[in-house]
């Protein structure tokens, strides 16, 4: 203890030293400090692309439904319901609640939701959300002044949760060329926003007219502290009062018997995974993938580097999501094997070797668990690196597909079709084939589906019907290219995966809306994943939570969203 203190005091006359900020506002018992890791890169929600971002910007901005529950299913938060035409299931009309206000005490009303998705779809904003809005939405109007009407190009299954897009001011926005003057951040949430103090702090407070609850406590403060020692300094010192995910589960046990100091694990359905660029001539080997994952010593890592608070991974979906299949293949532990398949494969470990360079950030945490499964490759003949980048650097070349493998953290597959978002034969970053080895370089993926008019898709009985949708899509993508527009598909394939029956079956699951139609059509999806290997899953981390033990009433949510602080008191 007595070392804790003195670092801690080392900290403060350091932090003293070199940065100078206002006080804290509010009072210690009505005031919550957060510790986060990374500070919000913006707290626009048409523009929140991080997880930061995107967990602060939504106590500021309300949409009109929400996934920030246990369950993940979309519930009414701005509308008060909704309904699709019977007559025209391309139209949905939704009604929103009455006599709500914004920040500023101006009437939140329809026009505001018809202007924020307009401008999202509008080029000249520039919205990273703006392509698959664009692609389904037709039009959005206002009926009256609590009443918008979608129209969409046809039904889609995902309609309901796109709609949590934050809505933003007009009357703020639209005279400032459709973006928020600086430092003025108006919504409809629990919280307004008050300052920013540089990229150190953000400053929140209740918003007396929520509508649904004043929170608990009148002020949150968020304060980044990037060093991990000094955000459990913080925690230990009393200068912060609330931590998720800040410190390493390692770091997290140590807490457990301290004294001033509260430790909760919930269980998410954040997905962490290593990424295979099929385009590498190794790597294209469906045995070399399946011999990769066979040596990486999953259940070890999870006992060892998080402390058993991690739920071993079978795909991208978390056990308790609706859509979760089972019975899909595994890959337990078995170093034998892995070397008996990359053997079989023509990589002996002497004369020849498979090399792979896994490409990570600089997060600490991330780094130690990429050495722990390079060395576990290299124990079965591979040779294999790690190499850790700015995260800047590092998400631009997994972008453009410039890897060989990546581990990173997918935050929140909420719904099934991020399959067809990550894993759709037309939605790879480069989309015209090249010359390489790899089959998988050599795809023509600018207009069809690759293998959509293959003879097994056509016996295949789901995809019967789909071959012909796919090959009418592909006149659509044509057509949009010759006018130089991009067709409707994302660029986050970046392992360049391709399977047609894999995108027979997002493609339908994306046509229906039920849950019943879906379930049967993403559970053979991560069959057929999980046999193919684009990518190694690993586990579903917990979510971790470190508070002062008079903070109460915060509950961890599957998606890690920080919607509970709303909920949050303090003990006198």
């Amino acid at each position: 203890m007595r070392l804790t203190h003195a670092l801690f005091i080392v900290f403060i006359l350091g932090v003293a030293a070199c940065t100078h900020e206002p006080d804290l506002p509010g009072l210690a018992h009505d005031r919550l400090v957060v510790v986060i890791e990374d500070p919000p890169r913006n707290l626009d929600p048409r523009f929140t692309t991080d997880a930061t971002s995107m967990r602060v910007s939504r106590l500021i901005f309300s949409s009109l439904v929400s996934v920030d529950n246990p369950t993940l299913r979309a519930r009414a938060e701005l509308a008060s319901g909704w309904e699709q035409d019977r007559a025209d299931p391309r139209v949905w009309t939704v009604d929103l609640r009455r006599d709500l206000k914004w920040h500023d005490g101006t009437h939140f009303t329809a026009e505001d939701v018809v202007y924020t998705y307009n401008s999202v779809m509008s080029p000249e904003l520039g919205s990273p959300f703006r392509e698959p809005y664009q692609a389904n939405i037709a039009k959005v109007e206002a009926v009256d002044s609590y009443t918008v009407r979608f129209h969409l190009y046809a039904p889609y299954a995902t309609f309901l949760t796109d709609l949590v897009l934050g809505i933003v001011p007009q009357h703020i926005c639209a005279s400032n060329q459709d973006r928020f003057p600086q430092g003025r951040y108006v919504g409809t949430g629990p919280y307004r926003f008050v300052a920013r103090h540089g990229e150190r702090r953000i400053d929140l407070e209740a918003f007396s007219e929520a509508f649904d609850g004043v929170p608990k406590i009148k002020h949150v403060v968020f304060r980044t502290i990037k060093d991990e020692g000094t955000r459990l300094l913080a925690l230990l010192g009393g200068s912060a009062d609330l931590m998720q995910n800040g410190v390493s589960p390692v770091l997290t046990s140590v807490l457990n018997d301290h004294p001033d100091l509260e430790v909760s694990f919930a269980p998410s359905i954040s997905f962490t995974y290593v990424a295979l660029n099929l385009r590498d001539p190794g790597l294209a080997d469906q045995g070399v993938r399946q011999a990769l994952a066979l040596a990486i010593p999953r259940q070890r890592i999870i006992d060892t580097h998080l402390k058993n608070r991690a739920t071993l991974a079978t795909g991208m979906l978390a056990p308790f999501h609706w859509a979760y299949e089972p019975k899909t293949p595994t890959y337990p532990y078995d170093p034998g094997r892995a070397r008996q398949l990359l053997q079989r494969a023509g990589y002996d470990g002497v004369k020849k070797k498979l090399s792979i360079t896994i490409k990570i950030s600089t997060h600490r945490f991330r780094r130690t668990v990429a050495r722990s499964i390079a060395q576990a490759w290299r124990d079965v003949g591979v040779e294999a690196d790690v190499r850790s980048y700015e995260f800047g650097t590092f998400f631009s070349d997994i972008k453009k597909g410039h890897f060989q493998a990546y581990l990173l953290d997918l935050p929140e597959p909420v719904e099934p079709d991020m399959y067809r978002w990550m894993l759709h034969g037309l939605g790879t970053p480069d989309k015209s084939p090249s010359q390489q080895e790899s089959p998988y370089a050599r795809v023509d993926r600018r207009f069809l589906s690759p293998g959509a008019m293959d003879p097994e898709i056509a016996a295949d009985p789901q995809c019967k019907t789909w071959r012909w949708l796919a090959l009418r899509d592909a006149t659509r993508n044509w057509v949009q290219r010759a006018y130089g527009e991009d067709p409707p598909y994302s660029t986050a394939n970046r392992m360049f995966y391709a399977n047609p029956h894999v995108d027979c079956r997002v493609d339908l699951g994306r046509r229906y809306v039920g849950r019943t139609k879906r379930k049967p059509l993403y559970q053979e999806v991560q069959t057929l994943v999980a046999t193919d290997l684009p990518f190694i899953a690993l586990w579903h981390p917990h979510t971790r939570v470190v508070s002062r033990k008079d903070v109460t009433g915060f509950e961890p949510l599957p998606n890690m969203r920080l919607s509970g602080l709303r909920k949050v008191k303090r003990k006198r």
